[in-house]
C-alpha cells in the first residue's frame, strides 16, 4: 500500500528554500528519506493565504476570484512512541548541541539541551498518499507532545512548519529546479518493535529525586514559540513559485527562514490517588525539579543495557488542577497541570538524556 511518511535531515543549514532548489545542485535538494515513521495521523496544511477581492465593486453581483499570495506549509504527524522516532524528534525540537558519554560497544548517552540562539535542525518530510506525493523542505519541529498514558503505548504528535511545500502526482514527480526527483526508497521499519510506556516509566520530583508512587499518566509538550510574523519569515522578490494554469500565471510566495521565539513547556501529571503534598506545592507555587524516565527494549550492547529517555525539567511548577471532585463510588484521583521554567544555575529548563546503541544525530 503506497501510503507512508518519512523524514531525512535537510541538506541545507537552516532549511532548503525554493530559491536554493531552483538554483539546482548535486545531490538532489529534495533527497529521498531514510527514517520511516510509523504514524497514525499525517497531514499537510499548505497554509495558503490568498488575497480576497470581495470588497471590490465591479458592476457584477459575483465576487472576483482571489489572487494567490503566500504559503506557510505545516506538516502534522503523530504515532506510537517508538524510540527510533522519539529520540530523533526530541533531538530536533530541543536543538541544542549534543554531548555524549560512553564508548561502543557499551550504550551511549546523548545529552541534548535547548537551543538558545541560531537555527533548529531542519528536515525534509515526504508524505505519500498513493497518487499524491507531498514533500516539505526546511521543516523544523516547532512543537512535540509526548503522552504516556496508563492504558497502553506512549504516543506523540509533532508540528513541522516548513519553508517549501511541493505537491505532485506520485507517478512522475520532478524537483522544482527541473531535474528528476529522487527515486522512491523502500520503506524500512527495522527497529520499531518496542515503545516507551508508562509501564516502564519513573517520575521523580524535588532535589532529593523522590519517586512519584501514585503516577498514573504524564503528558509533556515542548513548544519552540516560533515567530510567524511575515516581516520575519518572508523576503520580497525571493522564494516565489510561478505556475501557469489554463494560460494564467499564478505566483505563490514561500518563507525564507524560521525564527525561534520564547519556548513554552507544559504538561499534566495524572495521579492514581489524591496528593495533598502536591496540592500544597501548587497553592504556594513551589518550583521543583521533575525527572521523567521511560524505557523501551533491550540494547545489543556490552554490557547489556536498555534503551531509554530521561527528560529533566530543571524547575517545574504546578500551575493548576488538584483532587477530583468528591464522589460516592470509584477511585478518588487527582491531576495537576505544570509548566517548566529556567533554572538560573543551569540556564536551562529542559534537557533530554537518551540512552541508545549510538549517539543521537
Amino acid at each position: 500500500m503506497s501510503r507512508w511518511a518519512a523524514l531525512i535531515t535537510d541538506p541545507t543549514a537552516g532549511g532548503t528554500t525554493l530559491d536554493v532548489i531552483e538554483g539546482g545542485g548535486t545531490p538532489l535538494l529534495i533527497p529521498a528519506p531514510n527514517l520511516f515513521a510509523p504514524v497514525t495521523t499525517a497531514q499537510v496544511d499548505a497554509g495558503e493565504t490568498p488575497l480576497s477581492r470581495n470588497d471590490e465593486n465591479r458592476g457584477r453581483r459575483a465576487n472576483a476570484a482571489p489572487t494567490s499570495f503566500a504559503s506557510a506549509p505545516i506538516g502534522s504527524l503523530g504515532g506510537r512512541a517508538y524510540p527510533k522516532i522519539i529520540n530523533k524528534l526530541w533531538r530536533d525540537v530541543l536543538g541544542g548541541a549534543v554531548t555524549t558519554t560512553g564508548t561502543a560497544p557499551a550504550a551511549i548517552t546523548s545529552k541534548i539541551p535547548t537551543l538558545q540562539t541560531g537555527n533548529l535542525p531542519a528536515l525534509v518530510l515526504w508524505l505519500l498518499r498513493e497518487e499524491q506525493l507531498d514533500r516539505l523542505t526546511g521543516a523544523i519541529v516547532s512543537q512535540l507532545e509526548l503522552d504516556l498514558p496508563v492504558e497502553g503505548d506512549g504516543t506523540w504528535t509533532a508540528s513541522l512548519p516548513a519553508l517549501f511545500h511541493d505537491v505532485q502526482s506520485s507517478t512522475s514527480p520532478k524537483d522544482p529546479g527541473g531535474g528528476a526527483a529522487a527515486a522512491y526508497p523502500t520503506p524500512d521499519y527495522t527497529g520499531f518493535e518496542e515503545t516507551y510506556k508508562l509501564r516502564d516509566c519513573i517520575a521523580k520530583r524535588g532535589s532529593a529525586e523522590e519517586e512519584l508512587a501514585n503516577l498514573a499518566g504524564i503528558k509533556l509538550t515542548f513548544n519552540n514559540g516560533m515567530i510567524e510574523d511575515f516581516r520575519t519569515r518572508f523576503r520580497p522578490n525571493h522564494n516565489i513559485l510561478v505556475v501557469e494554469i489554463g494560460g494564467v500565471k499564478k505566483k505563490l510566495w514561500y518563507p525564507a527562514k524560521h525564527k525561534i521565539g520564547a519556548q513554552n513547556v507544559t504538561g499534566t501529571i495524572t495521579a492514581s490517588s489524591v496528593d495533598a503534598a502536591a496540592e500544597a506545592r501548587r497553592r504556594f507555587a513551589v518550583a521543583e525539579k521533575l525527572i521523567v524516565e521511560s524505557f523501551a527494549g533491550p540494547l545489543a550492547t556490552t554490557p547489556p543495557s536498555t534503551e531509554g529517555i530521561r527528560l529533566v525539567l530543571s524547575k517545574m511548577e504546578l500551575t493548576g488542577g488538584g483532587a477530583e471532585p468528591l464522589q460516592r463510588e470509584g477511585d478518588q484521583t487527582a491531576s495537576f497541570e505544570f509548566s517548566a521554567y529556567v533554572d538560573e544555575a543551569t540556564n536551562t529548563d529542559v534537557e533530554a538524556q537518551i540512552v541508545a546503541a549510538a549517539a543521537v544525530a
